[in-house]
């Protein structure tokens, strides 16, 4: 049992200075805790919640190109040269074959590196219509993402129209598209103006 919170001159017993102590400490650490939680939380049902009403996103922009149409489109549909000017393209594999040689149809395996991150794409070429567009869609077990690129002539120049529209496969997927949308706008525009450097200087 324990004795009187006060010793006989009026001041806190040590004992008790402790107990009281350790529980304020115990106290904060708990709200804290439970504050952390509850913003934890909040997040999780807000990502869920984008997740649910936003199951897709799209980005669209537009590049001039100082080169013509010809050897423009001719780059962008180069399988083979995609290594060239995707960030962290390492490998393209075909599978099967093509039916006409040098023509890009079918279905590639993409393989992506870096130091500490490996990926895996499949890409399968949906349409392409010489000079005009060409349309493609990657995917993996966690994303799937429809690209396209519409051409313009434009005397001695090109103007390529892209949009990427991605989508996550579950909830899980869908609940990280924020960070995807954020990622999808910075590599996408990378990779053009790095294709437009290389396009432009030969």
């Amino acid at each position: 049992m324990l004795g009187p919170a006060l010793s006989t001159d009026g001041t806190m017993r040590p004992d008790n200075f402790h107990t009281f102590v350790l529980g304020t400490l115990k106290l904060g650490i708990m709200r804290t805790m439970l504050k952390g939680g509850l913003a934890l939380l909040l997040i999780v049902v807000g990502l869920a919640t984008y997740g649910l009403l936003t199951p897709t996103i799209t980005h669209t922009f537009d590049v001039t190109v100082n080169r013509p149409i010809i050897p423009v489109f001719a780059k962008l549909v180069s399988v083979n040269d995609m290594p060239q000017w995707v960030r962290g393209l390492e490998t393209v594999e075909a599978r099967g074959f093509n039916i006409i040689p040098g023509f890009p149809m079918g279905s590639y395996d993409l393989h992506y590196g870096s130091a500490t991150v490996r990926d895996y794409f499949q890409m399968d070429i949906l349409n392409i219509d010489p000079l005009q567009s060409a349309k493609v869609r990657l995917s993996n077990d966690m994303m799937e993402i429809e690209c396209m690129a519409v051409f313009t002539a434009q005397g001695d120049s090109t103007v390529m129209s892209l949009q990427a529209v991605a989508k996550g496969k579950g909830l899980v997927a869908r609940m990280a598209l924020p960070y995807v949308k954020w990622r999808l706008r910075s590599e996408t525009e990378e990779n053009v103006a790095r294709f437009k450097e290389i396009i432009e200087s030969n």
